[in-house]
């Protein structure tokens, strides 16, 4: 069967396409089977938990019962045998088989290794064989010698056909509880679940008897009758297998959080134990003789009337509670998802969703800009389409093998240039990134992809540029080395010219400056004698 996968359009509008689905509409989802390494495969919901609770307290306590039972035929202790004085008497075989089922229930419930499993079914069978061996001697007719085999019952017992036999309900009672187990953790989980509605069913009836006086209920003609706490631990013992598989129909039932859910967990109970009060009412106002029988029968029908409209109506007011809350959350999911949609299609970037099996589920406006397909003529297609036919093998590879790896995010494009092909045909180089999400055991993956087309345009071009500037900086560089070159053998000459001609006048320079100092000097002597020096000395 197909479910429908969100595709979004333009106009905000989210179209339903076909996406291959392992769920068929209508059927509840297969809850996964137990781990195999030994651990109890508990669930971490309340009502999961709930209904381990409750399977392992049933077998706990059958188990118990048949143990007590057992003690009270080893001890010939007859409250433990028969609860109360005058009271049918629970045989050594049925406390033995109680025994055997309650232990063979509750390790099916906490550990599912080979071994585990294993010694539940073969507790199971034990439990089959020997209710199919007692009611062989009933449709035969023989003696096997099982009935007292573990302790012996004297002739003439209370409602008993023969010493230590159990009734012939309990018998085929065992030969059910026993397959039911034996089916549990198989394909067959359906004839399992009748298996054990049909002894549970047999069960109350004989309780019904108790509980109305009714022997006829409890015990067929001169057959042995089932004792009353045997017909309360079928009872009890069927609703715990009823109840230890997950994927049974009532398990689900009553841990489900739709409406039919709260239904169920109104309604179950008031229906067991509803019918019980006002039957057990009307009884006692008819045996104590407060008034007759069409009394006491329009008085039941008025109660029932009245109860069971007091529980519809409670029912209904939860159920209102929880579609109110419902219709609340899905209108806040449409908000969301609309909010969702309008972000998704204002992207420039393109984001295509795909499922396990690599087919679109949504492709946005971004998407159909570059790729220059639209969300209709992609949805439901393979990513191939996508891709140069070179690519296409290496990349499912790489998603697969993304899907088993921890990382919930990855860039592709680390490691190796990222190509796409346009509907035209024409490809383009791109960068993408790759996230994955598991809902229900489904894995679905989301791309983001970038055209960077216009970004290798202007890388290409930069690179030219820069090529073209390396060149032109080289050789303006090699233009400028050969006239520094020039320029300082030029000066070279200049000044070699300058010093040649200048070396005469330099040094007629130098003869006249050393007969000026003199001629100071002298000057400066008479100044500071008042005598003049001799005439030789004026240096004229």
């Amino acid at each position: 069967m197909d479910r429908p996968a969100v595709v979004l359009k333009p106009a905000g509008k989210i179209v339903a396409a076909p996406v291959a689905h392992h769920m068929k509409i209508g059927k509840r989802p297969v809850v996964q089977e137990a781990p195999r390494n030994g651990t109890p495969p508990f669930d971490k919901t309340p009502a999961a938990r709930w209904r381990i609770q409750v399977v392992l307290t049933t077998a706990v306590a059958v188990t118990l019962l048949g143990l007590v039972v057992l003690i009270g035929w080893a001890l010939d202790i007859l409250i433990l045998k028969s609860l109360l004085p005058g009271l049918v008497t629970m045989k050594a075989n049925t406390a033995l088989a109680f025994a055997l089922s309650g232990a063979s229930l509750g390790l099916s419930i906490l550990y599912a290794t080979y071994w585990s499993r294993l010694l539940c079914r073969l507790l199971a069978s034990t439990v089959a064989l020997i209710g199919g061996l007692t009611l062989s001697q009933y449709l035969i007719g023989w003696d096997l010698g099982i009935d007292q085999l573990l302790f012996a019952e004297s002739v003439g017992a209370l409602a008993a056909a023969s010493p230590g036999r159990m009734a012939l309900s309990t018998t085929l009672n065992f030969l059910l509880i026993g397959l039911a187990l034996q089916l549990l953790s198989s394909r067959h989980s359906r004839l399992a679940q009748a298996l054990a509605i049909t002894a549970g069913l047999i069960g109350l009836l004989a309780f019904l008897g108790y509980w109305y006086g009714a022997a006829t209920l409890y015990g067929f003609g001169a057959y042995t009758a089932m004792a009353i706490h045997t017909s309360l631990a079928f009872v009890v013992l069927s609703l715990a297998v009823l109840l230890a598989r997950p994927d049974h129909a009532l398990a689900q039932l009553l841990a489900s959080r739709t409406s039919a859910g709260v239904l169920a967990r109104w309604m179950l109970p008031a229906s067991l134990l509803l019918p019980f009060g006002l039957g057990w009412l009307r009884q006692f106002g008819e045996n104590s003789g407060y008034y007759d029988g069409s009394f006491g029968l329009a008085i039941m029908v008025v109660l029932m009337i009245v109860c069971l409209t007091l529980l519809i109506w409670f029912s209904a007011q939860s159920i209102e509670r929880t579609e109110l809350e419902r219709l609340h959350t899905l209108a806040s999911l449409k908000t969301t998802a609309a909010r969702f949609t309008n972000i998704v299609n204002l992207a420039a970037d393109a984001i295509i969703s795909v499922d396990e099996d690599q087919r679109i589920l949504i492709f946005n406006q971004g998407a159909e800009r570059i790729f220059g397909y639209t969300a209709a003529e992609l949805v439901g297609q393979p990513l191939d389409m996508l891709l140069p036919a070179r690519f296409t093998g290496a990349h499912r590879e790489h998603v697969r093998r993304f899907a088993t790896e921890p990382d919930a995010a990855r860039d592709m494009s680390r490691r190796a240039e990222i190509h796409g092909r346009r509907k035209d045909g024409t490809e383009f180089p791109a960068e993408a990134s790759i996230s994955k999400v598991k809902e229900n055991g489904n894995i679905q993956f989301t791309v983001f992809l970038r055209d960077i087309s216009a970004r290798k345009r202007v890388e290409e071009e930069i690179r030219r540029l820069n090529t073209d500037l390396e060149r032109k900086v080289i050789e303006r560089t090699a233009e400028l080395a050969a006239a520094n070159q020039e320029l300082e053998a030029f000066s070279y000459s200049v000044s070699h010219d300058l010093a040649r001609r200048c070396a005469p006048s330099m040094g007629s320079a130098r003869r006249c400056s050393k007969t000026t100092r003199t001629s100071w000097t002298n000057r400066a002597g008479i100044i500071s004698t008042g005598c003049a020096p001799p005439p030789s000395t004026w240096g004229i």
